[in-house]
């Protein structure tokens, strides 16, 4: 999973500057500016909060030991699955946080850089991360044919696979070998490269999965228009925005609605809601809140152990290592990493038995997100894990108080506001020092974080007190809304028009000259299984082994 602190950063060790353990976390340099370059804070007409101040030890240790709190007691307990969002739905998460921010540096290893920190996307929930700017921008990307096709190239060979050609289902690779000469001799084996758009989809092996499936989807979709349209480059384009029309729908109507409280989407997904970001200068930067708060909440959802397919489990620090930059010159992926999508989406009509769930949002994360090889010690507390770094890069930060969000929020929604007891500030209180006493946090920490909890934590505390981890709570569900379908309400794509997808791609079809029953397949597609069928038709994909479905 991700480290970086804006969504950004890939899951690798840090890289830790000189002296970054003394360094005064949080400290600008002179003539910085915040928020950073691309982002901003949430909810404009809110009173900006403090920029940020140096982190002292005490407070570093403060969250750290919150973060010690944080780690599962039991990561094989059933009780702790989430039986409404399955696994696949992480990844899909990972990969659209991919699709929102491009950041270019991780705050918490710069500290006092804060001018340096800037997001790189130019467009959001677009699918950028997996098309780039296109075949003439990332041509190694595509299939050299015409360049319509995204490239997914075969898997190791196996014994399994006879004589025939091992199956397409990794992503596209390249190998380094031998290494450039010059490089020092602990790089002097073979090395892998993604050749990806976005190298982060090459994070762990469940994400490069995902964006297989996303290509894979996007082929059967040029195969539906191939006789239609005689142009590739057409074919492409049209190819591309039906592709991302389909994600557009996914995510309102399906990641959306399960991770989201049920009230708080039914509201924002409703047509022409009224959002409390309605417009206005600078709204196409992304939310601090959102990026290093509310979206954290993916981290919990990570198992420790998945089921790939029929005949593989693995855990979650092999899902990590299994990677071109984890696993210098062993690429491609094996048969052990590739997934069979009835493991991780529910398949209507599957005989496969029930997909892996994803672990209910409560401030818990598997072992494997303490991995030191992973996700070592950044300052002198010596902290390992993900969760430090989530807590870590939210205080640097100086986000919008838990306190000042619940505040404006009863103000400005109160309807949504009473969905949560927390709302009430005292009772709010109360129950997080509940929280931490029962996690061990020591007492001399509690009262500080019971008053101003970090909300990467908070929000994952919310959706356990409120909705029992099945979903988040009012408050992050919020933030999330007001962004992400704030995003897709203030930026349609040309055929949008708030009617529907089968009427936003009869418009596509007219305006490229196709016929309108060409893409209409893709106008069912409400869900992730829907477009697992659909790319189970892309060439070489269906009948392999293992099997796609």
């Amino acid at each position: 999973m991700d480290d970086g602190h804006l969504a950004g950063g890939t899951g690798g060790a840090a890289v830790q500057a000189p002296g970054a353990g003394t360094c005064p976390l949080g400290a600008a340099m002179p003539g910085a500016t915040w928020p950073p370059r691309g982002f901003r804070h949430l909810f404009p007409a809110m009173s900006p909060p403090a920029p940020p101040a140096p982190a002292d030890m005490t407070t570093r240790q403060r969250l750290a030991a919150l973060a010690g709190a944080m780690q599962s007691v039991d990561p094989g307990d059933p009780a702790d699955d989430n039986p409404r969002i399955p696994a696949g739905y992480t990844y899909l998460l990972q990969f659209v946080a991919h699709d929102l921010v491009r950041s270019a540096a991780q705050l918490w290893a710069i500290p006092g850089r804060a001018r340096e920190m800037r997001d790189l996307a130019v467009t959001r929930l677009r699918l950028d991360t997996l098309y780039g700017g296109g075949p003439a921008a990332c041509p190694y990307a595509y299939m050299t044919a015409a360049r319509a096709r995204l490239r997914i190239e075969a898997i190791a060979p196996h014994a399994l696979d006879g004589a025939a050609a091992p199956p397409l289902r990794d992503i596209p690779r390249t190998r380094l070998d031998p290494a450039p000469r010059g490089w020092p001799a602990e790089k002097s084996l073979p090395l892998d490269e993604a050749l990806l758009p976005d190298p982060r989809n090459d994070d762990n092996s469940n994400v490069s999965q995902m964006t297989v499936l996303f290509a894979a989807f996007h082929n059967a979709v040029v195969d539906l228009l191939g006789r239609a349209m005689a142009a590739p480059l057409l074919r492409f384009a049209v190819a591309s925005e039906a592709v991302t029309l389909v994600y557009r729908r996914i995510l309102r109507e399906d990641l959306l609605k399960r991770l989201l409280h049920e009230e708080v989407h039914a509201r924002y997904a409703a047509p022409g809601a009224a959002f409390l970001e309605a417009g206005g200068d600078g709204l196409g930067r992304m939310p601090l809140e959102f990026c290093l708060g509310a979206f954290r909440c993916g981290h919990a959802m990570v198992r420790e152990t998945y089921r790939i397919n029929a005949a593989s489990v693995r855990d979650l620090g092999g899902i990590l290592r299994a990677t071109s930059g984890g696993s210098a010159g062993a690429m491609p992926l094996s048969r052990h990493w590739v997934i069979r999508w009835s493991d991780f989406f529910a398949m209507p009509g599957s005989a496969m038995p029930e997909p892996n769930a994803s672990r209910r949002l409560r401030p818990r994360h598997s072992p494997g997100l303490l991995d030191t090889e992973f996700f070592d010690a950044v300052d002198d507390t010596r902290r390992a894990g993900l969760a430090y770094r989530d807590l870590l890069g939210a205080g640097v930060a100086a986000l919008h108080p838990v306190d000042a969000l619940w505040d404006y929020l009863r103000r400005e929604r109160p309807e949504l506001a009473r969905l949560s007891p927390l709302s009430d500030a005292t009772a709010r209180r109360a129950a997080l020092d509940a929280w931490l006493a029962r996690a061990g946090v020591p007492a001399e920490h509690r009262g500080a974080l019971a008053a101003a909890p970090p909300l990467p934590f908070y929000v994952l505390f919310e959706a356990e007190h409120d909705c029992a981890g099945l979903s988040l709570g009012a408050l992050g569900s919020v933030i999330v809304a007001e962004t992400m379908l704030g995003v897709l309400a203030r930026d349609p794509l040309p055929c949008e028009a708030g009617d529907g997808l089968a009427q936003a791609l009869a418009r596509l079809c007219n305006a490229a000259g196709v016929p309108a029953g060409v893409l209409a397949p893709l106008a069912e597609v409400a869900d992730m299984a829907g477009l697992v069928g659909i790319a189970a038709a892309a060439p070489g994909i269906g009948a392999s082994n293992p099997p796609f479905v």
